[in-house]
């Protein structure tokens, strides 16, 4: 039986809310450093939290603080993270990374969304297209004898294959291992759009050939069943008992890389 117990913030972690609200409205030229301040807060108050420290910032504030909670973080607003690492012999380097040029959608799509923003903690992510890939690769893992969060491993939903490009550069700019997944939507039947060409190439071309899986033409063509209608429940189902020698051959391959990029990278905790 599993049983869970919901607690509240303790009163230090009010206070501290409270503190900085009322700091937000009044300080100014002061450097604040919190360390984890997300620490017996629910995910609502992360999001409030972070709205905090930028009301401060825009006051004139220096705002630092170390997390573990990606409802602290934006993939669209690289330039508020900080990499933090310490090598072989003890020597700790800190890195600020590049902001990244973004349109407004880009922004709004991520600028609350913790499940992509999980892939700073990550130890490899896969970039996929939608929903679909997203909620049928832990079938895969789970047959291949893995379970991707054991691993750190996460699988971002890139809200479409024209963000991709974007989501390629994030995972550089931070230093996070990556496989991209991605439908080709070219079939021998019809002459391929010079756009979807385009991406496809630019996508190769960011990632690189041995970082993408291209799904020829697409999820359903691999997986054999057709039709959008109600995809990611057909999806599921199809996959969701299916044994390793049933798995199609693009999957395997897309988390049999992603595992070993995960390997080539020791997860941080500091």
């Amino acid at each position: 039986m599993i049983q869970a117990a919901l607690a509240r913030a303790p009163a230090p972690r009010v206070a501290l809310i409270r503190g900085l609200e009322a700091c937000a409205s009044e300080i100014s030229g002061v450097v604040f450093a919190i360390e984890e301040p997300e620490l017996f807060l629910a995910p609502h108050a992360h999001r409030y939290l972070r709205r905090l420290f930028r009301r401060l910032a825009e006051r004139g504030n220096q705002v630092f603080f170390t997390t573990h909670a990606p409802g602290l973080l934006s993939v669209a607003a690289l330039d508020e993270v900080n990499l933090v690492t310490r090598d072989e012999i003890g020597v700790t380097a800190v890195e600020r990374l590049r902001p990244i040029d973004v349109d407004d959608s880009f922004r709004v799509m991520c600028e609350f969304d913790a499940e992509r923003s999980e892939l700073f903690l990550s130890r490899a992510a896969v970039l996929v297209e939608g929903l679909t890939e997203k909620i049928t690769l832990p079938f895969v893992f789970s047959a291949l004898g893995y379970d991707p969060d054991r691993e750190q491993i996460s699988i971002v939903e890139c809200g479409g294959k024209s963000n991709i490009p974007l989501f390629i550069e994030i995972c550089r700019r931070a230093r996070v291992p990556f496989v991209v997944v991605h439908d080709s939507d070219l079939r021998p039947e019809r002459e391929p759009s010079e756009a979807e060409q385009n991406l496809n190439a630019l996508i190769r071309r960011k990632a690189g050939a041995r970082r993408t899986v291209v799904l020829e033409p697409d999820f359903e063509g691999i997986t054999g069943f057709h039709g959008k209608k109600k995809k990611p429940e057909r999806a599921w189902l199809h996959l969701a008992n299916a044994r390793p020698e049933e798995l199609p051959e693009p999957l395997v391959r897309a988390v049999r890389l992603t595992l070993a990029s995960a390997h080539q990278r020791e997860p941080s905790y500091s």
